[in-house]
């Protein structure tokens, strides 16, 4: 499949899952230009970098998927999955 210029952050709390999406995302030629396993890490990723997607669980082992969405979106509203 052709490569997308859409760039995706993927992240997850559980690194099984997050590998599964990550593939996923892959196959439909989509770009991932940030992964991560931690809240903190999304945050931080997605304020810096500005990914046109987020993708992301809820249960991360330092809080909530989607208070840290609302973070983001406080700052720099980002499509979210």
């Amino acid at each position: 499949m052709k490569s997308s210029s859409i760039s995706v952050f993927v992240g997850h709390g559980d690194n099984d899952a997050r590998l599964n999406i990550e593939r996923a995302v892959q196959q439909i030629g989509l770009q991932i230009t940030g992964r991560g396993h931690t809240r903190q890490l999304l945050v931080d990723f997605c304020l810096r970098t500005l990914p046109d997607l987020i993708i992301t669980g809820v249960d991360y082992p330092d809080g909530n998927g989607i208070d840290a969405l609302i973070e983001v979106a406080r700052h720099e509203p980002r499509p979210a999955i």
